[in-house]
């Protein structure tokens, strides 16, 4: 007899885009075809999954009678920077164009490390600038700079931060 045909993998190349990306699937199977929610897709391939508004996305392909799925987050296209003194340094730093209360969620996510702190010292080549004592309170925001691997902020007065989807931070110094 035939051997079955085999369901054997599915997989997006990335499990965070932004608002406006494509969520791009892989599956390999040896059936003729597959299904997703939209439409019928040959038994192996890739595809691209437009996406429109932030949250969690979930993709499934179905071939024969087993299902795969992935979830995928889909950050806002802008992140809320609601501390103007945060953004300031933000900006000083060249890591946001103004200070508007926001910045471009993509460009958050390719921040990897920065310093803030009364003397503006510089850390191991990361972005430095100097604040004076007290004025940074909030650092809302920070949850979309995915990439991040050192924060350091010192003489500020930030009393909680969610560094909760921050998996790549390595160093963290958070002073008074």
């Amino acid at each position: 007899p035939a051997p079955s045909p085999v369901f054997s993998s599915m997989s997006v190349t990335q499990p965070v885009v932004v608002a406006g990306d494509n969520i791009s699937v892989s599956w390999a199977s040896t059936y003729s075809e597959c299904k997703t929610a939209s439409g019928t897709l040959p038994g192996s391939g890739t595809s691209s999954i437009p996406t429109t508004a932030a949250g969690v996305t979930n993709v499934s392909i179905q071939c024969g009678n087993e299902t795969k799925s992935a979830a995928v987050e889909v950050l806002p296209a802008v992140t809320p920077i609601p501390d103007q003194a945060f953004e300031a340094a933000l900006v000083d730093m060249k890591l946001d164009d103004a200070v508007d209360g926001k910045i471009d969620t993509r460009k958050a996510m390719t921040i990897t490390g920065f310093v803030i702190s009364q003397t503006g010292y510089q850390y191991q080549g990361y972005p430095h600038t100097a604040v004076k004592t007290n004025l940074i309170t909030d650092l809302t925001g920070i949850e979309n700079m995915r990439n991040l691997q050192l924060l350091r902020v010192e003489n500020q007065k930030v009393s909680t931060v969610n560094l909760s989807k921050l998996a790549n931070l390595r160093q963290l110094t958070l002073q008074d």
